[in-house]
Formats: C-alpha cells, structure tokens, sequence
C-alpha cells in the first residue's frame, strides 16, 4: 500500500476540451503523444498499452472511467512488475476543463509507492503532456477553428495557434492577421456550407517549421479537397505563416 499523496501536474493548453480529448479517444492521436506502438481503448474496461522505445517493459492499464472532452481515469503499471509497480497497482485520472479558450488539463496519480517513483513519474508525465500540447494547441486548433461555426468560439481557438500578425495563403486568398483569418474562415463556411477539414497524416515539425496532409469533405462525406499546408511558428508556438498547397493542379497559373 502506498504510503504517499501522490502526484499532481496542470498546464493550459490552447486547445478547447473536446480537442484535446481526441488525444486520448482516437487511436492515431494517441500514438502520436505517447508513442507509436501505444494503445488506448477510452471505454470503462479498455485497455492501456505504452511501450517504450528503448525496449524497458511497457505500461500496462486498465480504463476505469471515461466522460467524453471532460474525463478519463485508467490504472497503471508495468508488465512482471517492473519499475516496482505491478500492473493495476497505481491510478492516474485526468479532468479537462475549459479556460481561457482553451484547457486546464489536471493530472492525478496516486498509488505510487515511493518518494521516487513519484519524481520519475512526474518527469515523465511532464515530458508527454508537453507533447500532447504541442500537437493538440498549434495544427489540432487550426483544424478545429476551421471547423467551428461559432464567432466567439473560433476567435478564441484562433488566440491560442495564431499570431496576431499571422500570414495565411493559399490558391483561395491571401490573409494578413488574426483578425482577417477568422473573416476569411466565416466567409469559407458561408459560401461551403456543412464542408468540414480534418487532418489526414501526421504533424511534421522542426526548428518551428511544420507542415501536415489535410483534406475537405462535403455535408455526404464525399472529399471536395485535399492537399499540404506548410507554416513557420513563433517562440510561443502560434502560427506566423502558413501555406496551403491543394494537390491539384487547377489554379496554379500554368
């Protein structure tokens, strides 16, 4: 029996709850923050699978509890009982909740049996919650601004990933600021009524450059358009440009 309190980490992210959720609820996602051969079934019951890529024994877990964009509650362990914590033995819950447009993400995990444990756990919770923002507030947050048919709502997603300066372009416009970006989106969705964007491949990021595959449905889920958007961030991780590049050639002066 575990004679400590446990450890508890907070961080806002620029992402509104049921974002950054889909970080816990979408296989793809989940990988994408906690490692590609990981694995997570967000239903009471489901199962917890993270492996390391230094081949240590993965964790092991158990969903307990799973209230869609608010909160999830699994246990946590490692396969033999490595690292001194038999699968089962620890629970580790999180809760979102909305503030400042975006999300106080808490994370709680009790049953560790010692001082240590503690403080490795926490460094590592910190290292992946720091992933998971990252993915979550800059690209995720674009997408879901995009998709938002709520002035007030998509302004503040648009705060947390986009500079007030920012710089978007594409074969549809040219859009200096942050003001002009939420215009362009509201005409977008006036004139495209019921068309959604989602993310179709994977973040790719380095030395605040980023660029990922995207694609636009229509209200029957048939694509009307597909491409590559390519951005450079600032230091607090919001877009100042962004490129878009549809596959098709139609429009490209030729």
């Amino acid at each position: 029996m575990a004679d400590t309190e446990g450890i508890e980490l907070t961080l806002h992210i620029a992402a509104p709850p049921a974002v950054v959720y889909r970080y816990f609820s979408d296989p793809k996602r989940f990988k994408g923050w906690m490692g590609a051969d990981s694995e997570l079934d967000a239903r009471p019951g489901g199962g917890l699978v993270v492996r390391y890529p230094n081949e240590a024994p993965p964790a092991r877990g158990e969903v307990v509890e799973a209230e869609p964009d608010r909160r999830i509650v699994f246990t946590w362990g490692y396969t033999g009982g490595a690292n001194g914590l038999d699968v089962g033995a620890s629970t580790v819950a999180v809760e979102l909740k909305p503030l400042d447009g975006g999300t106080l993400l808490t994370l709680r995990h009790t049953g560790l049996p010692d001082r240590a444990l503690e403080q490795g756990h926490l460094g590592g919770w910190r290292h992946y919650f720091g992933v998971l923002a990252w993915r979550a507030a800059r690209v995720d947050a674009f997408v879901a601004a995009w998709n938002e048919e709520d002035p007030e709502r998509r302004q503040d997603l648009l705060a947390g990933c986009w500079a007030p300066d920012g710089l978007f372009v594409d074969r549809m416009g040219y859009v200096p600021g942050r003001e002009a970006m939420e215009t362009f989106i509201a005409n977008a969705r006036r004139f495209m009524p019921g068309v959604g964007m989602e993310r179709t491949g994977p973040i790719r990021e380095t030395h605040g450059r980023v660029h990922f595959p995207w694609r636009l449905t229509g209200p029957d889920g048939a694509v009307v358009g597909e491409g590559l958007d390519v951005g450079r961030l600032d230091g607090d991780g919001r877009f100042v440009e962004l490129a878009g590049f549809w596959d098709d050639a139609e429009g490209d002066g030729r």
